[in-house]
């Protein structure tokens, strides 16, 4: 899931036909507005890829309207093209006629971008390395395979992504290349006239779309807060711009409108930062890029200190490191360095954060009354409370229970030996 450590910059993924396609986004540094030398042509969604355009009005009809200076630039192409989805306007015969394009007109360099890098990025990785022949792939599972193991393993993030990928290459959609699915059961799906629905289908996007707005209307200690990279925790950062605090919170509507712990400002959701890799540190010890919930210290990260404890740790498959805490396994952004030994968040946040609160939460419905005894009252320590309340402590005294094995002098205690004794005894 984390994606710290993955590419950055705006790196060269194949080269076919003459031309290199490069891919990068812009919150990796890259995007074809930070290459030297620029690209002959740049594609990525709208909003996202810097434009050449300006924030100048000029009006129609003045020469000099035409003569603003906005740079050099390549040619671009600026795609309506949502976060996690498709584009909402580009079928095959689009894509056929731009790479068509491309090859007559002696395209050297192509950049695809995104925010991220990863999912749009890969689409488009993936529709030119098959158009332009870079490489012949059964399915579009194996050619999101074959772009990850050159680009990125992150490459193309949604299950609707591969399927137009194969929908414009006209290849098997083969075995999902996708490891998280969407909560949302519509999400990736454009809806238009030209799709037909069942009515049962109708039914259920009719109630899907009640139950947001429903949400959207419920008041604040009923709000749900998603939680796409652990279950029932979500990241928060609070502070200002100059000093931002990382800290991990359990999804419960208590818990996430609590105020930061360090600056006393409202927190916000920032599980974005960890999944794209933004608002990195540098650990002066290992000299790679941690997000700042992997830093044990301003200078540290929790990697390099597991190693300094001589802890073992481990690089994990999806690009990120776990250290072995007893006999589990937790990957760097889920642990807390506290007190000179680490801890899972887990742990630091039930039992050390509000561990006060849970021994409040122990504690009896009722209220014992002044002097009132109970079976504990009587327990081998010792402690006693008399009849009249006073605080005995029978461990400062002789033991006053009846000893069948001690010798009694005779005289001190009167035997009885027969029932006619027993029976001639005068009864108080």
């Amino acid at each position: 899931m984390s994606k710290v450590g993955c590419h950055v910059g705006n790196p060269v993924v194949f080269e076919a036909k003459g031309i290199k396609v490069h891919a990068g986004g812009t919150n990796r540094s890259g995007g074809w507005h930070v290459m030297s030398p620029l690209p002959d042509v740049a594609i990525g969604p709208l909003g996202v890829m810097k434009s050449a355009k300006t924030r100048d009005i000029m009006p129609l009809g003045w020469s000099c309207s035409d003569k603003v200076s906005i740079g050099q630039t390549p040619v671009l192409f600026e795609i309506d093209w949502p976060d996690y989805n498709i584009p909402n306007n580009l079928g095959r015969e689009w894509w056929l006629a731009f790479v068509d394009d491309c090859v007559s007109k002696g395209i050297k360099s192509i950049s695809t971008q995104c925010m991220g890098g990863h999912g749009r990025t890969g689409v488009q990785l993936c529709i030119l390395a098959h158009m332009l022949e870079a490489t012949t792939q059964p399915d579009a599972g194996s050619l999101i395979r074959w772009v990850r193991e050159r680009y990125c393993e992150h490459a193309v993030e949604a299950k609707c992504q591969q399927d137009y990928i194969a929908e414009m290459l006209q290849i098997p959609v083969g075995e999902s290349a996708i490891a998280v699915q969407s909560h949302n059961p519509w999400a990736g799906h454009n809806f238009d006239d030209d799709l037909a629905f069942t009515q049962a289908e109708l039914n259920a996007q009719k109630k899907h779309e009640t139950k947001k707005k429903a949400e959207k209307k419920a008041p604040r200690w009923k709000k749900k807060y998603e939680s796409p990279i652990r279950n029932g925790w979500s990241l928060v950062a609070g502070g200002d711009e100059e000093k931002e605090f990382f800290e991990w919170r359990r999804t419960r509507t208590e818990d996430m409108e609590a105020p930061c712990r360090h600056s006393g400002t409202a927190v916000k959701q920032a599980d974005i930062s960890l999944m794209e890799g933004t608002k990195l540190v540098t650990c002066e010890v290992t000299e790679r890029q941690w997000h700042p919930i992997e830093m044990a210290t301003e200078s540290k990260s929790n990697a390099a200190m597991a190693k300094e404890l001589e802890m073992k740790v481990k690089d994990i498959d999806d690009g990120g490191t776990s250290i072995l805490i007893n006999r589990t396994w937790h990957p760097t952004w889920f642990v807390k360095f506290h007190k000179g030994e680490f801890m899972s968040w887990l742990k630091y946040y039930d039992d050390v954060l509000y561990k006060s609160d849970k021994k409040a939460d122990k504690l009896p419905s009722f209220k014992k009354k002044e002097n009132q005894r109970t079976l504990t009252d009587f327990t081998d320590d010792g402690d006693v409370f008399g009849l009249d309340g006073q605080y005995i402590d029978y461990r400062d005294e002789e033991d006053w229970s009846f000893d069948p094995d001690e010798e009694y002098e005779v005289g001190s205690v009167t035997l009885r030996e027969t029932n006619d004794e027993i029976e001639s005894e005068d009864v108080i």
